[in-house]
């Protein structure tokens, strides 16, 4: 959130702990919903929620299974390199396209056209505001 603040950028987080997505950016009064997570080791991003486990929970039922993290669900996924700080944005329309293999382990190298490229955040905005026929 602060990044995209940064990047000048009206971010707010979001403190609903059942949504699907994490910060809201407003653009030009066009709301997008941006789904933020760390980058895990072996510089992979995972379009998939973890399973829930732990002492009490029943991991192999439906209910506790790691989702995939569609373009229901949000308009951006920002993938964070907890190392060195870099932000990938990554559009989900870029992440619909994988199948459902392929969107548990995307190489950083394969979204390197995201590493800071926040005008990411305007291209969807203007795709989301094009299909709803505001200004086509």
């Amino acid at each position: 959130m602060a990044r995209a603040i940064l990047a000048g950028f009206n971010a707010s987080n979001v403190d609903v702990r059942s949504s699907r997505y994490d910060v809201i950016v407003d653009f030009e009064n066009m709301l997008l919903r941006i789904q933020v997570k760390g980058i895990s080791t072996g510089n992979i991003i995972s379009f998939k929620d973890r399973d829930r486990g732990g002492q009490g929970i029943d991991y192999t039922h439906e209910r506790n299974r790691g989702k995939r993290i569609t373009q229901k669900d949000c308009d951006i996924y920002v993938a964070v390199d907890k190392q060195v700080g870099f932000c990938y944005i990554i559009p989900m329309i870029y992440a619909d396209k994988l199948s459902d293999e392929e969107c548990k382990k995307v190489k950083l190298k394969d979204v390197q056209m995201y590493k800071e490229n926040w005008d990411i955040i305007k291209e969807v905005a203007k795709i989301k505001v094009d299909k709803k026929g505001i200004f086509a």
